[in-house]
């Protein structure tokens, strides 16, 4: 990789970058054999990793910036409540210090999309002060301010008889595990053909069994139910971390836990893809129903040192796993 780090110019190293994790022998490289033309080699590797870095850096900050912002809204409001000793003003904490701080504010502490995960969403009502902004328990998180998986929830696939768990994430049930359905006809194996990898990772597919391999009532997702999925989880700069199973993703540079934090139940894991056999451990790859040439479709990606997921269009000759989604 040289002295100095081609997408960010900033780490040095001759293999990982320890500024934004870039490796020559990481992922794009393995998906995308590097040319020999140094000109292809940028514009297929580095530019695209640049992009998704840059991407993640700038959410980063965004997300920094919310939280300094918040803190100064909360310094400026205490500071007000301090310097407010009317009579009313006093009457007024004392009529919301009896309501629970209901009418107060709640900083967001999870994932609903209905309450921006404050717990509380925003009405209207009358009171001796005249008409005033109140709040209520959010229907949709029961006032958690959290969207959690529904637990002890199974799909048992007719076909053959396996148990598949099921979430609901939203106003969505997905199965909680890779399908490992083996589809006649071919189009589907386990990884590097060993068995013992389809007990944790299922089986991985070609597009074309892949769209046809899901049991009845259920279906390969569209791009737009992944998106979805994405959308609820935060961003796609942030879902990853969020979707990946807590343990069974390799480590990071430095020793960095690149694990998930599953705050759905969606428990995603690093299967892989074939038939040239790639990634077990460090990335998970999944078809989607959405395509647009004859010989290419849509896969959604999750990498073991990045927090993100990711959009790219494989070849449909490509094993990659698959998660149903139902009817």
């Amino acid at each position: 990789m040289g002295e100095t780090c081609a997408v960010c110019k900033k780490g040095q190293g001759p293999e990982k970058c320890e500024v934004c994790g870039f490796s020559d022998n990481g992922f794009i490289n393995r998906q995308f054999p590097i040319p020999e033309d140094t000109k292809n080699w940028i514009e297929t590797v580095v530019k695209p990793y640049r992009a998704q870095w840059e991407k993640a850096e700038a959410a980063k900050k965004q997300e920094a910036d919310r939280l300094a912002q918040l803190e100064a809204v909360k310094k400026k409001e205490a500071e007000a409540a301090k310097s407010n000793a009317s009579s009313f003003g006093d009457l007024y904490a004392g009529w919301e210090a009896l309501t629970n701080g209901l009418f107060a504010d709640k900083q967001p502490t999870g994932n609903c999309p209905a309450c921006s995960g404050t717990g509380k969403i925003r009405i209207k009502k009358n009171s001796i002060f005249g008409e005033i902004i109140d709040a209520k328990e959010c229907p949709e998180c029961n006032g958690t301010g959290n969207i959690k998986a529904a637990s002890g929830t199974f799909f048992t696939d007719p076909r053959d008889g396996r148990v598949y768990k099921t979430v609901k994430i939203g106003a969505q049930i997905w199965m909680a595990e890779n399908l490992a359905f083996a589809q006649k006809g071919g189009g589907c194996g386990y990884y590097e053909n060993n068995q013992a990898y389809g007990k944790k990772y299922g089986l991985l597919y070609n597009w074309e069994t892949a769209m046809k391999a899901s049991p009845a009532g259920w279906h390969l997702p569209s791009k737009e139910e992944w998106q979805a999925l994405v959308d609820l989880a935060g961003s796609e700069e942030i879902a990853g971390r969020k979707l990946k199973a807590k343990s069974g993703w390799k480590s990071g540079y430095d020793n960095k836990d690149c694990n998930g934090t599953d705050e759905y139940g969606f428990a995603a894991l690093p299967g892989g893809c074939g038939a040239r056999f790639a990634d077990e451990g460090s990335n998970g790859f999944w078809w989607s129903s959405f395509s647009k040439s004859k010989n290419g479709a849509y896969r959604i990606s999750m990498l073991y040192n990045y927090d993100g997921t990711s959009w790219n269009e494989s070849h449909k000759d490509t094993f990659f796993s698959v998660r149903c989604i139902k009817d």
